[in-house]
């Protein structure tokens, strides 16, 4: 049995030196692992590999709200939209779609509506719904905040153009 030789800490790891190792007439047949050039090329193509995708992955979802209105947008092919925007119901304002995204582009995944915290009258909640861009190209989406059952012109409006890459 081999031994380490004596007055080496034991932190420091000593492995039996190989024929090509370095080994010498100072510490004969015994040396610290050296610089291994192989691990580090594969740690650097890792490191590379994991940037690369980072850089080349979908970004992640987008969250616009009423002070993004008249916005242009690029997203990508896969990426999703979240549009929240300012909502009373207890006035009977409600915000509808009034143009629709051309689905090969823009579809809508879901829709609703979050209840103010308080519960007390003219209390705003959010209406909300999720996009996701399903194909390259262009389009625009518009909503109209009103009264369903009224002929008068809409209290709020928001449009948005959108384009898919």
């Amino acid at each position: 049995m081999i031994s380490e030789p004596a007055g080496i800490p034991k932190a420091v790891r000593l492995v039996r030196a190989g024929p090509h190792s370095g080994a010498g007439p100072v510490n004969p047949g015994w040396t610290v692992p050296r610089y291994d050039a192989c691990g580090m090329r594969r740690s650097f193509a890792l490191i590379a590999t994991a940037v690369c995708l980072a850089s080349c992955a979908h970004r992640g979802p987008l969250s616009l709200g009423e002070a993004d209105t008249g916005r242009a947008v690029q997203l990508a092919v896969g990426q999703t939209l979240t549009l929240r925007l300012a909502s009373d119901l207890s006035t009977g304002h409600t915000w509808q779609i009034a143009t629709d995204p051309d689905a090969r582009v823009l579809i809508v995944v879901d829709s609703g509506y979050d209840r103010p915290r308080a519960s007390a009258p003219g209390t705003t909640g959010q209406a909300w719904w999720v996009l996701r861009a399903t194909g390259a190209g262009s389009t625009s989406i518009a909503l109209r905040y009103g009264r369903p059952w009224e002929s008068v012109p809409d209290a709020r409006q928001f449009t948005m153009n959108i384009t898919v890459k």
